[in-house]
């Protein structure tokens, strides 16, 4: 097995073992304001011309409605519909978070998938983060 293998294995043990007890007050309650601002964006960003887009190609396909888009009215969709479309609501008006030195914007891909599949497995906002 490579040495980044290895690394990586390491790594995703020790994210698996954390638990909620693992972080300090300052680190859930920053947490929990990114995740609030990221919604809020995606609420805003769902009534965009381009979100409608997205939202027309994934309503034919719902098979089983299962997490919330971030919505007026929270609809249900699939798990991956919901994760997809919130991701787009959020990012689409582009005042999403960014991590300035790679580029990137973490929350759209993080957090809609996390909620997602914390309402799909039925999870407490606790487990989620």
């Amino acid at each position: 097995m490579s040495t980044a293998n290895q690394e990586t294995r390491k790594l995703a043990a020790y994210i698996k073992d954390m638990g909620y007890d693992h972080f300090d007050a300052h680190t859930i309650d920053i947490t929990k304001m990114c995740i609030l601002d990221f919604i809020g964006v995606a609420i805003a960003g769902s009534a965009k011309k381009e979100s409608s887009i997205w939202k027309e190609y994934y309503a034919e396909k719902v098979t089983a409605p299962q997490a919330s888009l971030f919505q007026p009215g929270f609809p249900n969709m699939t798990t991956e519909q919901a994760a997809a479309l919130n991701a787009v609501f959020g990012h689409v008006m582009d005042m999403d978070d960014v991590h300035n030195a790679s580029i990137t914007h973490l929350g759209a891909v993080t957090i809609p998938a996390a909620l997602a599949v914390g309402q799909k497995l039925h999870r407490s906002g606790r487990e989620v983060l």
